[in-house]
C-alpha cells in the first residue's frame, strides 16, 4: 500500500469512528431525553382513571385533569377546563334573582337531605320562608341561583337550575373532609319544571346529589367529588374520588322523571399530594366568608 492510499485509509477510519461516536452520543442523549420525558410524564399523572377506561369522554377528561397545573387544588368543586383540549365546554350560567325565585329555593331544599332529612316531610312554604330568612340573617346562607339550557339528546333540550346554598360552599364542605369521608359537596343541579307543586326536579341517581356540569361534544355530564380512603397494604391513604355521570333516558314507564344519571367515569387523586394548595385555598375561602358575614 502506497503512502497516499495509507493516508486515505487512515482518514476514512477516523471519519468513520467520529461519525459512529457522534451517532452513539446522539442516541444516548435521545435515550436520556426519552427517560426524562417519561419520568416527567409519570410525575404529572396526578389523576388516575379507575372506572370507564376505553370511553372517549373518560380518556379525554383524564388528559384534561392531568394537563392542569400541579399547584391547583384537586378538581372536587368547580370544573376547570384546559381550553387546548377539544370538545370540552362549560355551561353559560345565567344568574337568577333569589328573591324573585324563593319558591325554587324552597323546592330545592325540600329535596336535599342536608335540609330535609329522609323520612320527614319538608316544611310548608310559609314556615320554611321564616326559617330561611333567619338563616340568611345569621350568615348561614348566602344562596345563589342560576340557569342554563342544554341539549339532553338530538331532539330534546332542558333548562337546568343550579342552586348553591352558600357562595363557595363546596370549598367550605371539603375543608371538613380532612378527617373522614364526606359527600354532597358543592352546588345542586335540577331540571326546571312548569309545575307549582314541583317546579324543580332532580335527575335520579345513585351518586351524591351535589354536582357540577360540563359539556363534552355537545352533551352534559355531571361531576361530583367524594372524600374517601384507599387501602394500601395494612394502611389507608386519603384520596378524592371524582365521578362523572352521563344523562340518559329512563326506562320506559319510569314514573315522574324521564332521565337518570348513570356512572360513566371515576378518577382518584391523592388528598395529601396537594395539602399546601388545599390549605391556601381553604384559608382564602375562610377569609372571604368571614368578611362577607360582617
Amino acid at each position: 500500500m502506497n503512502r497516499n492510499a495509507t493516508t486515505i485509509w487512515m482518514v476514512s477510519l477516523i471519519v468513520g469512528y467520529l461519525a459512529s461516536s457522534a451517532m452513539g452520543f446522539a442516541a444516548e442523549k435521545a435515550a436520556d431525553t426519552a427517560v426524562g420525558a417519561d419520568a416527567k410524564s409519570a410525575a404529572s399523572q396526578r389523576y388516575r382513571l379507575v372506572e370507564g377506561k376505553g370511553y372517549t369522554v373518560c380518556e379525554a377528561f383524564l388528559k384534561n385533569l392531568n394537563s392542569l397545573p400541579m399547584s391547583e387544588p384537586p378538581m372536587v368543586c368547580e370544573v376547570r377546563i384546559n381550553h387546548s383540549k377539544r370538545g370540552f365546554l362549560l355551561p353559560r350560567w345565567e344568574p337568577m334573582d333569589v328573591e324573585r325565585n324563593l319558591r325554587l329555593v324552597h323546592a330545592a331544599e325540600s329535596q336535599l337531605i342536608r335540609f330535609t332529612r329522609p323520612g320527614t316531610k319538608p316544611p310548608p312554604y310559609t314556615q320554611w320562608l321564616e326559617t330561611f330568612r333567619q338563616r340568611v340573617m345569621a350568615g348561614e346562607l348566602k344562596p345563589r341561583l342560576s340557569r342554563t339550557v342544554l341539549a339532553i339528546n338530538e331532539r330534546v333540550s332542558e333548562t337546568f337550575v343550579r342552586y348553591e346554598p352558600y357562595e363557595g360552599s363546596c370549598n367550605l364542605d371539603t375543608s371538613r373532609a380532612s378527617n373522614g369521608a364526606l359527600i354532597n359537596y358543592g352546588p345542586f343541579v335540577f331540571l326546571l319544571r312548569p309545575s307549582d307543586a314541583l317546579p324543580l326536579q332532580q335527575i335520579e341517581s345513585l351518586t351524591p346529589d351535589a354536582a357540577e356540569l360540563f359539556i363534552y361534544n355537545g352533551r352534559p355530564f355531571f361531576l361530583y367529588g367524594i372524600s374517601d380512603f384507599e387501602r394500601i397494604g395494612n394502611g389507608l391513604k386519603p384520596v378524592w374520588y371524582i365521578g362523572v355521570d352521563h344523562v340518559r333516558n329512563a326506562v320506559e314507564g319510569a314514573p315522574g322523571n324521564p332521565y337518570i344519571r348513570g356512572k360513566r367515569c371515576a378518577f382518584k387523586v391523592d388528598r395529601e399530594s396537594s395539602v399546601e394548595a388545599e390549605y391556601q385555598h381553604r384559608q382564602e375561602f375562610k377569609k372571604a366568608t368571614a368578611s362577607g358575614r360582617k
